[in-house]
């Protein structure tokens, strides 16, 4: 965060000085990507890749994609589940090194990656981690809010009513609509989204879906009674 809002090509227009009120009022999620891609080239030209001069192609092909970070961490983290899994059994062989289960149970824990804090949980499902960023009353970066997002179910009485509503605001708004009416309304088609609103999908297409076999005899149970 070192200045960022400066010029770095070595051409001075001189309005650092806009840059850095507009830097002022900005909320940064995440630098980290600007100082991974400086070192991925000359990360290159150490073993085990040894790349360099032609090697690495022309001035276009030195750029890193933007998801060489997730890579880079991905790697890691199954690098380290095998580490894991040779350190719990003594050896490691072919058969343990495919077993998806066991390297995915020997995920569990966190480092520090290239994408930010790294934390996976039992199932082996990586926990989201942001830090947001802006500058203090010196001009220097600072860690303002740290958001982590937990899967957990919410079971308060005033989400699901919420919830509820959402659902019957939709049914009203189909019924007023060319749709007509749903037709397969269950909670599979219903969505819910960051803002914990209910969005209702899979509807419209009725001559392609009554064309369609029945799969489930639960289905039945939220159908119209002329489909019946």
């Amino acid at each position: 965060f070192d200045d960022f809002w400066k010029v770095t090509n070595g051409v001075d227009d001189g309005r650092d000085g806009d840059a850095l009120k507009a830097a002022r009022r900005a909320i940064i999620s995440n630098s980290q990507i600007d100082i991974f891609n400086a070192k991925v080239v000359a990360e290159f030209g150490k073993p085990p890749f040894n790349c360099v001069n032609e090697c690495m192609g022309g001035p276009n092909d030195q750029i890193p994609a933007s998801y060489a970070r997730s890579l880079h961490d991905t790697t890691y983290a199954y690098l380290r589940a095998l580490n894991k899994t040779t350190e719990k059994f003594g050896y490691l062989t072919k058969d343990l090194a495919r077993n998806g289960t066991l390297i995915n149970n020997m995920s569990k824990g966190e480092f520090q990656g290239e994408t930010g804090l790294i934390t996976f949980d039992d199932n082996g499902n990586r926990q989201p981690n942001f830090f947001l960023t802006m500058l203090d009353i010196s001009d220097q970066a600072n860690v303002v809010m740290n958001i982590t997002v937990i899967e957990q179910y919410v079971g308060d009485s005033f989400v699901m009513f919420t919830l509820m509503r959402d659902i019957a605001s939709g049914l009203i708004a189909l019924h007023g609509s060319f749709a007509g009416a749903h037709g397969m309304l269950s909670s599979e088609n219903c969505l819910i989204n960051d803002r914990w609103q209910v969005k209702i999908s899979d509807f419209g297409l009725n001559m392609i879906r009554e064309s369609q076999p029945m799969s489930k005899r639960s289905n039945k149970v939220f159908l119209k009674y002329e489909r019946l």
